[in-house]
């Protein structure tokens, strides 16, 4: 484990279809030479148009691929779907002088587990929909993965089923124990209504991180 006292690690959390790759993409794009933009296992479906940073692999590859190394791995839907993040992959961009940026999964085995073995290492950062109650965000979240187009009525009603508990997670932000001491999963909250506005309040700590000395 690389350990810092300025973050190299930038990580963005929140339930499907707010937005996070979306954003990533937008503040990659600023500095491709600057930034890491780790990537993830998964066994869901990918469309490698739609989702270049996610590799899709069955179970048996995930879990052949994550027995060696260090990785964090976590069920979402239900345990219907595994996701898997690397360690090393993250601790080897940083040594090359790389600030990393990733999206996780909003809960105790994903942003807790990233900020338990990171600590102040890492920025993270949790992403709403709307400044509203959970049943408005879902509403929000559901509206705008119609609009998206890529998944059918069914699909999304199964997701949005269990975005509950990771939006949450985001609310609640919960104290982990960290090599640092004791820290609340995420450093901030940002809503994600107007991308232009969320994106540059990201690039905004993305800059910091970069203009460290």
């Amino acid at each position: 484990m690389c350990i810092s006292t300025q973050p190299f690690l930038f990580s963005v959390s929140g339930p499907y279809g707010v937005g996070k790759d979306t954003l990533l993409d937008a503040i990659h794009k600023r500095y491709p030479e600057r930034l890491h933009r780790v990537r993830a296992l998964t066994t869901r479906s990918v469309d490698q148009r739609a989702d270049p940073w996610y590799d899709s692999v069955s179970l048996a590859e995930l879990q052949h691929r994550t027995s060696k190394g260090r990785w964090i791995v976590n069920g979402q839907l239900g345990g219907n779907v595994t996701y898997a993040t690397s360690i090393d992959e993250i601790n080897s961009a940083h040594v090359s002088g790389l600030v990393c940026i990733q999206s996780i999964f909003p809960g105790p085995d994903g942003a807790g587990k990233l900020r338990e073995l990171f600590g102040r290492s890492l920025l993270s950062i949790g992403i709403a929909a709307a400044r509203a109650s959970i049943d408005v965000q879902l509403a929000v979240l559901r509206e705008r993965l119609t609009r998206r187009g890529r998944d059918t009525a069914e699909l999304i009603n199964v997701r949005l089923t269990h975005q509950y508990e990771p939006i949450l997670y985001i609310e609640q932000n919960p104290l982990v124990e960290t090599l640092d001491g004791p820290m609340r999963v995420f450093d901030q909250s940002i809503v994600n209504d107007e991308l232009e506005v969320a994106t540059e309040k990201l690039t905004s700590l993305i800059e910091q991180l970069l203009h460290h000395d």
